[in-house]
């Protein structure tokens, strides 16, 4: 739990208070030719979201769930997304 705090902070500038553990995947990483394994979290950063500085990362924003379809990214990233919006609307 304190990696994950530090890498928020090192990326937003920001310390939620609280994580909660989702699940973790294993997929295939071309960039380092290898099963990888990811463990996933959610956390709600509404009570420090103002005070958020994009540090590392490309672009932060929020937007609605039927916009990801347009952004490009990992296929793990983008079930990982599929699936915890599936799951936070009891579908």
């Amino acid at each position: 739990m304190e990696a994950i705090s530090r890498e928020i902070y090192e990326e937003l500038a920001i310390q939620p208070t609280e994580f909660n553990y989702l699940w973790f995947a294993d997929y295939f990483a071309a960039f380092e030719g290898e099963i990888i394994r990811t463990w996933f979290f959610s956390s709600d950063v509404g009570s420090v979201w103002d005070a958020h500085k994009l540090f590392e990362g490309q672009a932060i924003g929020i937007l609605h769930f039927k916009k990801i379809s347009d952004l490009k990214m990992p296929l793990v990233m983008r079930k990982t997304i599929e699936r915890f919006h599936q799951q936070s609307n009891g579908a």
